[in-house]
């Protein structure tokens, strides 16, 4: 067990996937994009240690060394996301949750999902799958372009939720989920994150039109740009090539609409792009304002980037809205991710923030311990509320504790690291 200002502080990491993304699974083109996209973004946030394939393919015995072993994390919340248009088998299911939850008694605690895809067609069956697998909670994806979308304000989910609550499912997760997004601030210091890779490393997205461009390069990619512009359509001479970058950028390989592959297994052909599929952050506030009033019995919690801080932090006026931290703590060493942590401790406060690692986009052991020893910076610390031990242990494993009914055990094993 976790150990915070020389007492025992159980860990409960509130957002864990087992997914598989791997080559076989995809749901091509669009699929391996996506699981391009997802690799290219755990690199740039937890340094490119974790092997690709451990990456794309969670494993037991990965899950084993990376949470629990090496992570100090007690228990954990498995979060499905199904993604059926852009994989095969479904890209992390509760079926597979709950087969490692087999293999790992006592380790997991397992949540269901309500795809906009299916509307309310799709949400029937949902209650006994929740007396079935024992869930403790439902993740709610609003809209997933371009097929399907719901509204939060509609009747039938107030029905369908609240009958998940009463059968055991009392915890309502809005947008929560794998992200492959920027910081909910501009990434200016970017070098501060927990797991940054040294100015120079290769960096990119499939969502723009180069990979593989070194940081410092920018810059001269954009002056090739113009130079090349300023000479028309024909191509640089190898001396202004030299002077503007040292490489030239690669371009994301497209295939072209009439060459598209039909998906594994079935004659349909992959009609959206892996962007469109996945949700788009954010949600109608007036809209959840309405639900959660409507259902008080109901806990919701919120991922700390669906929103801009500030709207966010004006839901904490509603007693049963939570947060998860799992977007803003890579960053937990820059002054932006300061001012949105104190701004959520300062509107909700430490009984109402969640710990989640999003693993395996990032590794739980290095977020465990810098929350754990985290103190505001000097010039912003008078403006919010000391996060003390206390505050530390709610937020790293009590709260969540309380929202999904785990016993913690107050004594075990010797404590893994130290904190302030």
């Amino acid at each position: 067990m976790f150990s915070v200002g020389g007492g025992p502080c159980p860990v409960v990491d509130a957002q864990v996937h087992i997914w598989d993304a791997s080559p076989h699974n995809q749901a091509a083109p669009d699929g391996e994009v996506y699981a391009l996209d997802l690799l290219r973004r755990q690199r740039e946030l937890d340094g490119g240690t974790v092997p690709p394939l451990e990456v794309e393919r969670v494993s037991e015995a990965g899950l084993n060394r990376d949470v629990f072993d090496e992570g100090g994390v007690d228990r954990a919340v498995l979060q499905p996301v199904v993604l059926g248009d852009l994989f095969v088998l479904g890209f992390s299911p509760l079926e597979w949750h709950a087969e490692m939850a087999g293999l790992m008694p006592d380790r997991f605690v397992l949540s269901g999902e309500l795809d906009p895809d299916g509307g309310q067609p799709g949400a029937r069956g949902l209650t006994p799958r929740v007396r079935r697998f024992d869930l403790r909670g439902i993740t709610l994806c609003e809209r997933r372009w371009p097929a399907g979308s719901m509204r939060l304000a509609d009747p039938w989910l107030r029905r369908t939720l609240a009958r998940c609550a009463s059968a055991g499912a009392d915890v309502v997760h809005v947008g929560v989920g794998p992200s492959t997004r920027a910081a909910p601030w501009a990434r200016s210091s970017d070098s501060a994150r927990i797991g940054a890779r040294p100015t120079g490393q290769w960096v990119g997205s499939v969502d723009g039109p180069l990979v593989g461009v070194p940081q410092e390069a920018e810059g001269s990619v954009e002056r090739m740009r113009g130079a090349r512009r300023s000479m028309g359509s024909g191509m640089l001479s190898p001396a202004v090539w030299s002077r503007t970058v040292a490489a030239p950028p690669r371009r994301v390989p497209r295939v072209p609409a009439w060459a598209e592959p039909v998906r594994a297994g079935s004659a349909q052909p992959v009609r959206a792009g892996a962007a469109a599929r996945v949700a788009p952050p954010g949600f109608d506030a007036r809209q959840f304002r309405e639900l959660a009033r409507a259902l008080p019995e109901v806990r919701f919690v919120l991922g700390a980037g669906c929103l801009p801080t500030d709207e966010l932090a004006r839901l904490a006026a509603l007693p049963n809205v939570h947060v998860m931290l799992t977007e803003i703590l890579p960053w937990a060493g820059s002054l932006e991710f300061a001012h949105a942590f104190g701004a959520l401790l300062t509107a909700f406060g430490a009984e109402r923030l969640l710990f989640g690692s999003g693993y395996p986009m990032m590794r739980p052991g290095p977020l465990v311990r810098a929350l754990a020893t985290y103190r505001f910076p000097t010039e912003v610390s008078r403006r919010y509320p000391r996060f003390d031990a206390a505050a530390a242990r709610a937020v790293l494993g009590g709260n969540a504790a309380r929202l999904y009914r785990i016993p913690v055990e107050p004594a075990a094993a010797t404590p893994a690291a130290a904190g302030a």
